[in-house]
């Protein structure tokens, strides 16, 4: 689970690749979604800096999070309004093979 707060980085790229800005801003945890303590203040940023971007950039900075023995999964979904733009995730594998209900290793993520 993520903590009740932390940090995350947007970066504004040009059709280069070249980061034109970048800054950190905060998230709160609101049940399982981490939302963005300002959406004004990174609307208006954006607007600052919007004359030659292409492609944003968003990643959350380090934090620990908590994680249980077996296969864990992290999948995170970025937001505009009720559409989502992007999503990524990833799983691994704390303490040993994850197991299925009885009891049998699962080959696929033990190798």
């Amino acid at each position: 689970m993520f903590p009740a707060n932390g940090t995350f980085t947007i970066t504004l790229k040009n059709s280069n690749g070249q980061t034109i800005a970048a800054s950190s801003f905060g998230w709160n945890r609101q049940g399982n979604q981490l939302v963005p303590s300002s959406h004004i203040g990174i609307e208006n940023w954006i607007a600052q800096n919007n004359a030659l971007f292409q492609e944003i950039v968003v990643e959350i900075d380090p934090t620990m999070i908590g994680v249980e023995p077996g296969l864990n999964t992290v999948m995170l979904s970025a937001y505009m309004g009720q559409n989502i733009l992007s999503t990524a995730g990833t799983m691994w594998t704390l303490g040993g093979c994850p197991s299925d209900p009885f009891g049998a290793p699962d080959t696929v993520f033990c190798q």
